[in-house]
């Protein structure tokens, strides 16, 4: 699908923290390419306008660490089956 890769479904949502260490996150789906969480160089998140979610509270709801080339971004989505995530066209475009 448009020459991109998801790297890694690496957390639920709803299990997501401002204050989480992003290098104890373990990805639930191997890596095919061989990079690791710090490749992406990730910054501690902030939640604007919201609340933090209870743990386990949106189990449907998955982190996507996508590299595209040069470039990296973190998407969020959906898991629709056990093989499909629904995220929006603009992460992997």
């Amino acid at each position: 699908m448009k020459g991109f890769a998801i790297l890694f479904v690496t957390f639920y949502l709803g299990q997501s923290r401002a204050d989480r260490d992003w290098s104890n996150i373990k990805p639930i789906d191997i890596d095919p390419f061989g990079l690791n969480l710090k490749d992406f160089n990730i910054t501690t998140p902030r939640i604007v306008g919201g609340d933090e979610a209870i743990p386990h509270s949106h189990p449907h709801q998955a982190g996507l660490f996508i590299k595209i080339g040069s470039n990296t971004g973190f998407c969020g989505g959906t898991i629709i089956s056990k093989k499909y995530i629904l995220t929006a066209a603009h992460c992997v475009d």
